[in-house]
């Protein structure tokens, strides 16, 4: 398997971790074990993280928390896209990058983290996170079954204003702040929403940020490692 690193931010690409108190909890029981969420100081002792790692990685949860990224990498250049401090990372940018690290088995794992540093009173404090298992047919994975061109072409089927509130949608705004902030009623709102959906094809909204991510996020800029 190829192994690229970036850790350039990925911005107004991700919405994830810009607002997770929102879109976690639904991605969270939308993909089951294929995301471990995490947080971690800026030492990168993990304070938090979910019991899903070990579906996802084969790392049990207690092995982890209060130790650091650092006691599970591997030797792989990949890993130093991590050189860099994260407090130096910069504030609402949400970060991807790929690591690689040893499973309880001692055996490597490829992991694509998004990461976003945590503030308070302006000061880094953190970082909140999620990860899942890289695999080169990872879109694939993700949607199913679904052909990933498809589901870009049903994309092009979307007019400006679906587009326009799909984008607000993923954001995490409600049908009512979409209206005020377009100038719209709200029944306009939802009927936009709803005939998006439809020639989607799709009916939930995990649905909606998954093809999202997958087909609107600008693609990683990979640089090879090292």
């Amino acid at each position: 398997m190829a192994f690229f690193s970036g850790s350039e931010p990925a911005d107004g690409s991700n919405p994830i971790l810009a607002q997770p108190n929102i879109w976690l909890p639904i991605l969270a029981n939308g993909l089951g074990g294929e995301y471990f969420f995490f947080t971690h100081d800026l030492k990168r002792t993990m304070i938090y993280l979910t019991e899903s790692i070990w579906s996802v990685c084969g790392i049990r949860r207690e092995d982890w928390v209060q130790k650091t990224f650092g006691d599970f990498l591997t030797q792989h250049p990949l890993n130093q896209c991590l050189a860099r401090p994260d407090q130096e990372l910069e504030a609402g940018k949400v970060y991807r990058t790929k690591i690689e690290v040893l499973n309880s088995a001692l055996e490597p794992v490829g992991l694509e983290l998004w990461r976003s540093l945590v503030l308070e009173r302006d000061i880094p404090i953190g970082v909140v996170g999620m990860a899942a298992r890289f695999r080169e047919d990872f879109q694939k994975h993700v949607l199913g079954e679904v052909n990933l061109q498809k589901v870009r072409e049903r994309m092009t089927l979307l007019n400006k204003n679906e587009i326009e509130v799909c984008a607000l949608v993923v954001q995490g705004e409600l049908n009512k702040s979409i209206a005020k902030k377009l100038g719209v009623s709200m029944r306009t709102i939802e009927a936009r929403r709803s005939k998006a959906m439809e020639k989607l094809g799709i009916i939930r909204l995990t649905d909606l940020i998954r093809y999202w991510i997958l087909t609107m996020e600008p693609p990683l800029t990979e640089t090879e490692p090292g």
